[in-house]
């Protein structure tokens, strides 16, 4: 519940796991108003990450509650390559240029913009220049722009979902006003 203000982190995550990162937090909620994120996110994911639920975000990587951006930016990028044979499962796993993953949860985005891309090569997540997979979450877009390539994986019957703002949605809403894709 916390709210960020007129701040800009930088830097960058490279890692290996089969363990959730984000910018700003690994799981939240809160308000961000003006602000910006570079930190670019590079991740070889682990083998046998079915269960774990793997989420990526430049802000946050699992967003559970209500969120608000206004005013934000996203100009570094994510990277995710899977290591083994173990595909994820579709469960809590997405990368988004904001959010990796939303579930339960009510999130507007007014006047922010995605410059960075967002990269998987692994069939079945999901990846979104602003949220990559949401369950039961309302998601609301007023004046956003996103610029950057979305690329998602596919092999044989396996599929993601891939979004200039959203990768997938279940269940819950989308709502997208005077936005720029």
């Amino acid at each position: 519940g916390a709210t960020f203000k007129n701040l800009t982190v930088e830097g960058a995550i490279n890692i290996k796991s089969k363990t959730s990162y984000g910018g700003i937090a690994v799981e939240g909620y809160g308000r961000f108003d003006n602000v910006t994120t570079k930190v670019g996110i590079s991740a070889m994911v682990e083998d046998s990450f079915n269960s774990v639920g793997v989420s990526q975000g430049c802000f946050i990587a699992k967003a559970t509650n209500t969120c608000s951006f206004v005013n934000c930016k996203n100009e570094s990028s994510i990277t995710v390559v899977t290591q083994g044979e173990s595909a994820p499962t579709q469960g809590e796993t997405g990368f988004g240029g904001f959010i990796g993953f939303a579930t339960s949860a009510s999130i507007t985005f007014d006047k922010c913009f995605n410059n960075a891309s967002v990269t998987s090569i692994e069939p079945r997540i999901s990846v979104g220049g602003f949220v990559g997979a949401s369950t039961n979450t309302n998601l609301s877009f007023s004046s956003c722009d996103n610029t950057a390539i979305v690329i998602g994986g596919s092999s044989n019957n396996q599929h993601c979902g891939a979004g200039g703002f959203v990768g997938t949605v279940t269940g819950g809403s989308l709502t997208i006003k005077n936005c720029n894709n």
